[in-house]
């Protein structure tokens, strides 16, 4: 009579009343998981549960983590989910061309994350791949800088192997790195932004011109942080920094930021221009021009452009 009440009592719906999550820590026992669930209303009778994962599911081993219940919901289909370990999954977004001091900073704010972190210098500029990752609630933090770190690594080491970029140009990895990072934070939305961009620079490089990327000058300005809430000044470009191309030949000391793979194709597979110079259209791309002359006149363009927007918007000069 007991194991039919049993099997009666499972396959009844709880009344639930809305979606609930519930965190089962590490190393809670099968008996410590059925009161957990009925002080969090998803069970009732919580003695019931060891009994019922005895005889449906003997070798469950509940897996640490959040799970989430509808209403509807059997007692039978709730040990399903523990039983296959089917737990909620969060995601974290890194964006393409963050630097990383941005990337620890969002680490850092997110509460569903455990552990520190180790410092800037230790996990250094560059070396963490933007895109989105899945985790568990209480995932280390350090151990997500791991995975950003070997999904980097993998992607370089790929496409190292594909390059066709001139070896006296871009020599090694970390030179191709560092470059793509001006890519990424130049480029726009536009139609071959990256490629057009990372052609202008691999042009420069090539006649040994100056690269001159704003960029560089606001990692140096804002300490590496890569957030300035100013414009650029005419000052700023005579700051006396080893990452401020507009004074220094060559590249940069170290990446300015975290790039994603196109940017990082664009560097190593180059596509082929004879162009030198770019600016901004105020539309989120750019213009890009083969001599100094027509530069000017982009130059020029832009600026209008820029007046006559700020006019139709009622800002001020």
């Amino acid at each position: 009579m007991a194991s039919g009440f049993v099997y009666g009592y499972v396959r009844y719906p709880i009344p639930l009343e809305k979606q609930i999550t519930v965190l089962i820590p590490r190393g809670t026992s099968i008996v410590g998981v059925g009161e957990i669930l009925e002080q969090e209303g998803v069970l009732r009778y919580a003695p019931l549960f060891p009994i019922m994962t005895a005889i449906f599911h003997p070798d469950t081993h509940v897996q640490a983590g959040e799970y989430r219940f509808i209403p509807g919901i059997t007692p039978l289909e709730v040990l399903a989910q523990l039983h296959e370990g089917r737990v909620v999954y969060r995601r974290i977004t890194v964006p393409e061309g963050q630097t990383t001091w941005q990337v620890l900073k969002l680490l850092a704010e997110t509460e569903t994350m455990t552990g520190g972190l180790p410092d800037f210098e230790e996990v250094g500029e560059g070396t963490l791949f933007p895109e989105t990752y899945y985790y568990l609630r209480n995932d280390p933090r350090d151990f997500m800088i791991q995975r950003m770190q070997q999904r980097q690594r993998d992607l370089v080491a790929k496409l190292w192997r594909e390059r066709t970029v001139d070896s006296h140009l871009i020599g090694t990895k970390r030179q191709a790195l560092i470059l793509a990072s001006l890519v990424q934070r130049e480029a726009g939305h536009g139609e071959q932004e990256h490629e057009l961009v990372a052609s202008v620079f691999l042009n420069r490089l090539a006649k040994g011109m100056r690269l001159q990327s704003d960029p560089t000058v606001i990692y140096a300005v804002s300490e590496g942080t890569g957030e300035l809430n100013r414009p650029l000044s005419k000052k700023d470009l005579w700051l006396e920094s080893p990452y401020n191309t507009y004074r220094n030949h060559g590249l940069p000391p170290t990446p300015i930021s975290n790039v994603g793979e196109r940017a990082l194709r664009a560097v190593l597979m180059p596509m082929e221009s004879d162009y030198y110079y770019f600016v901004a259209n105020a539309d989120g791309g750019h213009w890009f021009s083969r001599n100094l002359e027509e530069h000017n006149r982009n130059v020029a363009k832009y600026r209008a452009k820029l007046k006559a927007q700020r006019a139709s918007s009622g800002g001020a000069e």
